[in-house]
């Protein structure tokens, strides 16, 4: 690290003296050995001791691939190489799981990282076979297209090229890292996706990369800036800085499975989120539906429909995100039209609009709410039910960065179902008791909620229930007259 360090500076690069690089909760960081006060200058690196991907891929390969060629070119090719190269070379990678063996990668079934309803043994299959598919068909024609000088054959190995992937998805400064939703993947997109654009990034830039991540805002403290002159970038103090104080920055509104999967670590982050399918949303919809005769495979079938209807409509992400802050556009729109009755969803197909709370209304709002709870529970079963035995789960163990992840994304789900119960009725201004379209469906069989449990009442109490029937949410009542809402509030919104 010294001979680092000289070299840096050696090159213009400056360090604020009252900083030391020593080992901390994070790892190897950047730490004050006194105070320091708002807007200091903590450290300048200058352009000349960037690492940009080599503007002679830029035909070939895209920004993330060619600069991890680079890297691998540095660091075993490169004669003398940089002091910065031998001290990514002696390093310890960092934990992706991009470089975990088969049966570490076991931990990753049942999170977000993954397609759910994959047992730990199929989803190490699957990130083995994905990795091997993005090596063979992204990465291998273009490593065989590099002049051999700058790239021996003996390091167009994935073993070699997953290292170097490793070391810039970690510490490269700007670029957007992009993951194939769905593909059972922890490699990035690799494919070729226009040439590297030196000001836009990814680059690496020595000295700065020693900053670590905290996802909490106040436990950040600096600033990266450009330079007005000189070309060079500057780190600065945000605020005041405690003597012994670890110096953090942001790396972006990353959740706990991005940190995962790009950094090596978990973290709780107000931006942790986590996936959920268009299948679980079915299957959440299902569990509220009668399960008397066909019912259920009649509901199913439906909401199979109007997903498609929503595809069409530019309404449905390729996964829907749960997170902790609030409930998305997509996911509460996709609910709302799966619950909707038949006449409610002629009158959605014609406009195909985003729904939002506003939409909601005294009906339909208890189901949405069911919809969503539990697609919250499936997903909680998901967490638990491809749990893999045996190894420790030591903090910086795959089994132990898992654990973590499950522990986060529970917090997640905790906050969304917390949510979920918190929303209201919106448009319910044109409502007049009376005004009711359509017909109540009456529960024949005396079921309960929807669920199946059938809880028994109290004598000749009044019972309100929501279910989906055939045509969409009815609102059932026993004991006394029941009417329907008016949707005139929401037609009027279809219509604005």
């Amino acid at each position: 690290m010294e001979a680092f360090l000289e070299w840096a500076i050696a090159h213009d690069a400056h360090l604020l003296p009252s900083l030391e690089v020593r080992d901390g909760p994070r790892g190897r960081g950047l730490f004050a050995r006194s105070a320091i006060r708002a807007g200091v200058r903590l450290c300048r690196v200058p352009d000349a001791l960037r690492l940009d991907p080599p503007p002679s891929l830029a035909s070939s390969c895209g920004s993330l691939l060619a600069l991890s060629i680079r890297l691998l070119h540095e660091t075993h090719v490169a004669s003398p190489p940089s002091p910065y190269a031998s001290l990514l070379a002696a390093s310890t990678p960092p934990r992706l799981p991009l470089l975990w063996p088969p049966h570490e990668c076991e931990h990753l079934a049942g999170t977000s990282l993954l397609p759910p309803g994959l047992s730990p043994s199929a989803a190490a299959a699957a990130v083995a076979a994905a990795a091997t598919r993005a090596f063979d068909d992204d990465v291998t024609p273009r490593l065989a297209a590099v002049d051999a000088a700058y790239l021996p054959p003996q390091l167009a190995t994935r073993a070699a090229l997953s290292t170097a992937l490793a070391w810039v998805i970690s510490r490269s400064v700007r670029g957007t890292v992009n993951y194939e939703a769905q593909a059972a993947s922890v490699w990035p997109y690799l494919r070729a996706d226009g040439p590297p654009d030196r000001a836009d990034g990814p680059f690496l830039l020595p000295l700065f990369d020693l900053v670590n991540h905290a996802s909490r805002e106040e436990e950040r403290s600096t600033v990266l800036r450009r330079a007005a002159e000189g070309g060079a970038f500057e780190l600065y103090a945000e605020r005041d800085i405690a003597a012994g104080e670890e110096v953090l920055q942001s790396y972006g509104p990353l959740g706990a499975a991005e940190l995962l999967r790009s950094y090596g670590f978990v973290e709780e982050s107000p931006h942790s989120s986590l996936s959920a399918t268009h299948e679980e949303l079915i299957d959440a919809l299902v569990a509220i539906s009668p399960r008397r005769g066909d019912r259920r495979a009649k509901a199913r079938a439906k909401a199979e429909e109007r997903m498609d209807a929503l595809k069409r409509a530019e309404r449905l992400p390729v996964l829907f995100q749960i997170g902790a802050q609030e409930i998305s556009s997509h996911l509460l729109t996709a609910a709302q039209v799966l619950v909707m009755s038949d006449e409610e969803y002629e009158e959605w197909l014609e406009v195909g609009i985003s729904l939002g709370e506003e939409f909601l209304d005294e009906e339909s709002l208890s189901a949405v709410q069911s919809c969503l709870l539990n697609l919250a529970d499936g997903c909680a079963r998901r967490h638990h039910a491809a749990l893999p035995a045996g190894d420790k789960e030591e903090a910086d163990s795959a089994a132990g960065l898992c654990a973590a992840l499950r522990k986060e994304e529970k917090r997640v789900l905790l906050a969304f179902k917390k949510a979920v119960l918190m929303l209201q009725p919106g448009c319910n201004e044109g409502d007049e008791e009376g005004e009711g379209e359509g017909e109540v469906e009456e529960d024949e069989e005396g079921e309960g909620d929807g669920d199946g449990d059938g809880e028994a009442e109290e004598p000749n109490a009044v019972e309100e229930r929501t279910v989906v029937g055939d045509g969409g949410v009815t609102g059932e009542r026993e004991g006394e007259e029941g009417r329907r809402p008016s949707k005139l509030a929401k037609r009027e919104a279809y219509a604005a």
